[in-house]
């Protein structure tokens, strides 16, 4: 069995409502994983030897596992087994912790986890009397909202996806594509897909003109080729330290050796 705790998340200021807690997962179906979580308005209880802090009672490994668990239970948390959406409209209090608890076995994982503290857009757009908190209607009208913020999301975060120097090559390779760009993995590295990136909407411009193939040329050799045409090919020359490369470079982009 194993254990994953989160230090304390500070809402700022007492009595602070909670929303949603959302990640990404990843698990064999042999392994069962329990998320635990509460919220207090103080980060320090009462121990044996005087007020002790909830992270370092937590943290302890000398304290036994049920003991926290009752702790937990004690403390109204909220219980989820196996999700990766959790409503916390139960919840308040200044601090927020978290701990999942891993049973079973086989490979793990969680990423991108993230604490809304508004939680339901939409109830905010009824009358006063639909609005009571963590009701039957509150969590139906949280699926919409749900839905709504993570596609909110995925628009906030268009901008690093378009980042050239940051985002991911296949990404780039999937972008170039759209703008008719079609290159093969295999004959070039990040830096050359990157570059083609940067330039592709000029290079789009002036689609099937000299000054294309050129530019891709000198992008995928690192030289300015010298372009001759000769019927349904190009042939070019690059002169690198006194010696002559020679071959063809058909339209899509593709360096062949002759």
């Amino acid at each position: 069995m194993l254990f994953f705790l989160l230090p304390a998340i500070d809402g700022a200021e007492d009595n602070c409502t909670w929303g949603r807690l959302s990640m990404d997962m990843s698990a064999e179906l042999s392994v069962v994983y329990i998320v635990h979580i509460i919220a207090l308005n103080e980060q320090l209880i009462a121990g044996n030897d005087g007020d002790i802090s909830v992270d370092k009672y937590l943290s302890d490994f000398d304290v036994d596992q049920e003991k926290k668990n009752l702790f937990f239970k004690n403390a109204g948390e909220v219980r989820s087994v196996n999700c990766r959406d959790i409503l916390l409209y139960s919840l308040k209090g200044r601090y927020l912790w978290i701990y999942i608890e891993i049973q079973g076995e086989g490979s793990f994982s969680f990423s991108d986890m993230k604490v809304d503290m508004t939680g339901d857009n939409f109830m905010m757009t009824f009358p006063q009397v639909y609005r009571e908190r963590n009701s039957f209607f509150h969590r139906y009208m949280s699926i919409y909202s749900s839905i709504y913020n993570d596609f909110q999301a995925q628009i906030d975060r268009l901008p690093e996806r378009f980042d050239i120097e940051n985002t991911s090559c296949e990404f780039l390779i999937e972008y170039l594509g759209w703008l008719v760009i079609d290159i093969s993995r295999e004959y070039v590295d990040d830096g050359m897909i990157r570059k083609l990136a940067a330039e592709a909407f000029e290079l789009k411009r002036y689609r099937g003109t000299r000054y294309v193939l050129e530019r891709i040329g000198e992008i995928l050799l690192g030289e300015k080729p010298v372009i001759i045409e000769r019927s349904l090919k190009v042939v070019f020359a690059v002169l690198a330290g006194g010696l002559a490369v020679r071959g063809f470079f058909l339209l899509y982009g593709l360096l062949h050796d002759e």
